[in-house]
């Protein structure tokens, strides 16, 4: 957890670096701890303003993002490596995230709610009828569903979040429907962990999640990082296909280097995947 005493003068660093054309992968690939704290603020700031301003759909709509965004590549980073060597000091950031994906979710079904009068009957089972959603509703079921899937993640099984996971579901179908090749694959990317969670599909999960990374590779080009490491660490893992793990986590570190957040995240998780290869496959 980061001393609220030394956030100014971090953010002040940061400020600094932005304005030199410093990008944010720079930011955390170089200096982790100003890129931590940078949007840790970005993250309060909007949290913040959606508190001040629930009447702002926009707003409410950046606090889920940014404050998913955070948790999923801070925090819960974090939490997954420390648990393996201090479970109680790990348990304790499981938590923290928790609490703010809570938060962040409720956020994004308070904005969907309010653009659609009834979402809450529908997501809730009350009633089949589907919102009318349009293309500028993509986002925010993306992020609503990503921070519901955080939640339910963080909760480490608690089976009030657990029996929640349809509702991820509900949500990413729905903007899959809309925009499929939405943010270069990042919904196709979801869909990967979401379907290996998913009870009902038995043997065929496997076959349905390389459906969804093929999706994302076409989408982004040629090749979606993020998909493929998630359908290493799910599929294969589960599956015990070392070889094939290790093909994929390679082909991620091999990569040409992007400056996004995103993929700066991603390579650092690759690189401690491999770490623990000797754990992961027995």
């Amino acid at each position: 957890m980061i001393n609220p005493h030394r956030v100014l003068p971090h953010v002040l660093s940061v400020f600094l670096l932005f304005i030199s054309g410093c990008s944010p992968a720079f930011i955390y690939h170089h200096h982790p701890e100003f890129a931590e704290t940078y949007f840790l603020n970005k993250s309060l700031k909007a949290e913040k303003a959606a508190e001040q301003n629930p009447a702002d759909i926009g707003g409410l709509v950046k606090a889920c993002s940014l404050m998913t965004i955070y948790r999923y590549g801070f925090t819960m980073e974090a939490a997954d490596r420390l648990i393996e060597e201090d479970y109680p000091s790990g348990k304790m950031k499981y938590r923290e995230a928790h609490m703010d994906f809570i938060k962040a979710f409720q956020f994004g079904e308070k904005a969907l709610e309010k653009k659609h009068s009834w979402f809450s009957d529908w997501f809730s089972g009350d009633i089949d009828t589907v919102p009318y959603f349009d293309l500028q509703d993509v986002p925010i079921l993306y992020w609503t569903g990503a921070a519901l899937g955080g939640a339910i993640s963080s909760s480490r099984g608690n089976p009030k979040w657990v029996i929640q996971l349809p509702g991820v579901g509900k949500l990413f179908e729905s903007a899959l429907a809309l925009n499929p090749n939405w943010n270069a694959g990042a919904l196709y990317s979801a869909m990967i962990s979401f379907s290996m969670s998913r009870s009902d599909l038995g043997d065929s999960a496997a076959e349905v999640a390389g459906e969804f990374l093929s999706s994302a590779n076409k989408a982004s080009g040629g090749f979606h990082a993020g998909a493929q490491l998630t359908f290493a660490e799910t599929v294969l893992v589960k599956s015990q296909n070392k070889d094939a793990f290790l093909i994929r986590v390679n082909a991620v570190l091999n990569k040409e280097r992007q400056n996004e957040i995103t993929d700066v995240i991603v390579r650092k998780r690759a690189e401690w995947l491999l770490t623990r290869t000797e754990d992961l496959f027995y």
